[in-house]
């Protein structure tokens, strides 16, 4: 027997949410990993002692301070995360419901573009701190 308008709608709206959530979720997570191997790198080249006269001491500080910048870029990524699920009452109507349902959906599109442009930041602040730190490593 297929499903009721009801059952149909409550399953998507469901479904939408699901989708929002795991996409704030996997850019939490990937932005989280992305910084901790950013630091290992960073902390790589702080370990290995530096050339008398050698310019790596510039580019350590760099590096520390993109670091730095890609850590408060992760803390901005979680922060922004604010799905949030339509809460009408008990009392409400269907078509409150539905209103409910529809400007949470949209609440949580924006939301979640949001959480990816910080995560792209955050990204490619990792990456260029990245790069320095390797290039400190690897340059007399």
């Amino acid at each position: 027997m297929p499903p009721t308008h009801a059952e149909w709608r409550q399953d998507r709206v469901e479904l939408t949410f699901e989708r929002q959530r795991a996409h704030a979720d996997g850019a939490k997570l990937i932005t989280t990993f992305v910084a901790g191997l950013t630091g290992t790198l960073v902390a790589t080249a702080l370990q290995v002692p530096d050339d008398p006269g050698s310019w790596d001491k510039g580019l350590e500080i760099a590096a520390v301070a993109g670091l730095v910048l890609c850590f408060l870029q992760t803390v901005i990524v979680i922060q922004r995360d604010r799905i949030l699920l339509p809460n009408p009452g008990y009392h409400a109507t269907e078509a409150e419901l539905r209103s409910h349902e529809f400007a949470a959906e949209e609440h949580n599109e924006r939301v979640v573009g949001r959480v990816q442009r910080a995560a792209m930041l955050q990204i490619v602040l990792a990456a260029v701190t990245g790069l320095l730190a390797i290039a400190a490593l690897l340059l007399p």
